[in-house]
């Protein structure tokens, strides 16, 4: 798997973040489950370290995306939920 694709899994766990509305990143890496890591393309959960680690690194790039996602997401969320 190329560097690109491994940014896009990152990324994919960045939104999941976002709209989960957790506040802070700990509570959500613990509360977090494995089959949601393995539907982004990882083989296993990461270390919460690595976790915050690569979504810190996202931070700086990928704020006014990830909330424009979440904002979009959370819109839909009632429409899909009836």
């Amino acid at each position: 798997m190329g560097v690109a694709a491994l940014v896009r899994l990152v990324g994919l766990i960045a939104v999941a973040f976002v709209v989960s509305d957790y506040i802070d990143i700990q509570p959500w890496h613990d509360d977090s489950a494995d089959s949601l890591w393995h539907t982004c393309g990882f083989l296993s959960k990461p270390s919460y370290r690595t976790t915050w680690r690569r979504l810190r690194e996202l931070a700086g790039v990928a704020d006014e995306f990830l909330a424009a996602a979440g904002k979009l997401i959370r819109r839909a969320r009632p429409r899909i939920h009836g």
